[in-house]
């Protein structure tokens, strides 16, 4: 990572791995050492439930955290988890964050920079009413954190990884 930064987003409680009492569910973790080793700042990341990191970009001057926020389905007691990027400063300022999907659970698993600098999002898209998993690409502006499209791909299965080719 650039200027000595650690990226961590623990397996185990938050709570269990720090000192601070935050409730019982995952956060995004960012920690930036200098190049002794030495804390110069911490933060979290994510929404009021569980969050999980899969991938760093880093594009210019800021951070930009993709994974997976479980977020409360309106008018129920049901969650699913939606894409989510959180565009961080060199300071761990947050700048924007977003969320992505429709409905259903969306799991963002990997991302890369497509030719013309934006972020593509490849996920999982997992449907509980007809228990079915697609494939979905989310193409994200990485200034307005805006979804440019999403499309899904009916193979019954999920992605961990997609790269772009000419």
């Amino acid at each position: 990572m650039v200027d000595g930064s650690t990226v961590a987003s623990p397996l185990s409680n938050f709570n269990q791995a720090s000192s601070c009492t935050i409730g019982n569910d995952f956060f995004i973790f960012l920690l930036n050492e200098d190049k002794t080793g030495w804390k110069e700042w911490s933060s979290t990341y994510g929404g009021p439930e569980t969050d999980q990191l899969s991938e760093v970009v880093v594009i210019g001057d800021h951070y930009y955290l993709v994974g997976s926020s479980e977020t409360l389905v309106e008018g129920t007691s049901f969650y699913n988890y939606k894409a989510y990027v959180a565009k961080v400063d060199r300071e761990g300022n947050l700048v924007d964050e977003n969320t992505y999907g429709g409905t259903g659970t969306y799991y963002a698993n990997d991302v890369n920079l497509s030719p013309d600098g934006d972020l593509v999002i490849t996920g999982t898209h997992e449907s509980k009413s007809t228990n079915t998993y697609t494939i979905y690409l989310v193409k994200v502006d990485p200034e307005t954190l805006e979804q440019e499209w999403l499309e899904e791909y009916e193979v019954n299965s999920g992605a961990r990884a997609a790269m772009h080719t000419s």
